[in-house]
């Protein structure tokens, strides 16, 4: 009975580590990317409008192709807010996404630049590993034509710098050390019960 005790006192242990909340440890990766592209600029009201992006870029994971769209407020052509955007980035293997808001504003008759705040991003397939990260973008816009449905055709380009967060796999080390010693405790209590018995 002696011999089980410390046993179960490890197995208490283990468990007790285990269950105990622990702070989340992550990892901060620096990325970045840059792109080119086209939009198709819809109104939808005299002074708001509805884009919808296209694009190919590349950066720190590889080359991509990438979407998004996003709600513009141009009643002040000079001082224009961006909201509701999304995007993505599709690699050969995952994707990343997320969302933003920002500001832009005309430099010329046909032409401007924008400024984003990327609050969050996450990722799916090989890259489902990000669960988190904020950045910044920003970039250029270029009317290229009007479409007959009115509608319009802007080209961009855009530099993202971010941070991606991916946790790190303290749980794995938290449970293998704990089944260590677990297993040392387990081998110290047989080999002094055995010990107990030749003497005896």
């Amino acid at each position: 009975m002696s011999a089980t005790r410390p046993v179960a006192r490890g197995c208490l242990l283990v468990l007790a580590l285990l269950c105990h909340p622990h702070p989340a440890m992550a990892l901060i990766i620096p990325f970045q990317s840059t792109e080119t592209g086209s939009y198709l600029f819809t109104l939808t009201s005299p002074t708001t409008n509805h884009s919808v992006a296209i694009g190919t870029g590349s950066g720190t994971l590889d080359a991509f192709q990438s979407t998004g769209s996003q709600d513009s407020d141009f009643t002040d052509p000079l001082h224009q807010t961006v909201r509701n955007g999304h995007f993505t980035q599709s690699y050969a293997e995952g994707t990343l996404f997320g969302s933003f808001t920002g500001t832009a504003a005309a430099t010329g008759p046909t032409s401007g630049v924008f400024s984003l705040v990327v609050p969050s991003i996450g990722g799916t397939g090989a890259l489902s590993g990000v669960v988190g990260g904020i950045g910044t973008a920003t970039g250029t816009f270029e009317f290229v034509s009007v479409n007959p449905d009115q509608t319009q055709n802007f080209t961009y380009t855009l530099t993202l710098t971010a941070g991606l967060v991916v946790p790190e796999p303290s749980t794995l080390w938290l449970l293998g050390g704990g089944l260590a010693g677990l297993a040392a405790v387990g081998w110290r209590e047989v080999t002094q019960a055995a010990k107990s018995y030749i003497e005896l």
